[in-house]
């Protein structure tokens, strides 16, 4: 029994640990399909201080253009397909993250509105999710 206590403290603890040290970002990016906006967005989140970034409205549609985002961005990137003209959600990992993230499993809607994911962070895992939510009139 005192061992089990242990055990869940150590796990609070270092859930506790890494939730303090680890820095989202949540940005709106109304659209990535222009090739300059797109690395202006990517080069202007590498100088952010974050190590997990949330996009919404990517406008990202197919996965050979997953490929060719995700090799600009130049980490590990994550994608739910919108249209080119609507829609669609990502999660980057900033590549200069002292974190180690290890992806477990992913679920995306098909509305490119909602992405799940869970991963492993220092022998942690958690879940992220990203979701496009516009306002309804």
């Amino acid at each position: 029994m005192f061992n089990l206590c242990l055990d869940n403290c150590f796990l609070i603890l270092s859930l506790f640990l890494v939730m303090a040290r680890l820095k989202t970002c949540s940005l709106n990016v109304n659209g990535m399909q222009d090739a300059s906006k797109r690395l202006n967005i990517f080069k202007c989140l590498k100088k952010q201080n974050s190590d997990i970034f949330l996009l919404q409205e990517v406008h990202l549609s197919n996965s050979q253009e997953n490929d060719t985002w995700t090799s600009q961005w130049g980490g590990p990137a994550f994608w739910s397909y919108g249209s080119n003209y609507s829609r669609g959600v990502t999660i980057l990992f900033n590549p200069k993250s002292s974190f180690y993230f290890n992806s477990i499993s992913q679920k995306a809607d098909t509305e490119g509105r909602v992405l799940s994911l869970s991963v492993n962070i220092e022998s942690i895992t958690i879940k992220l999710v990203n979701v496009y939510a516009p306002k309804v009139p």
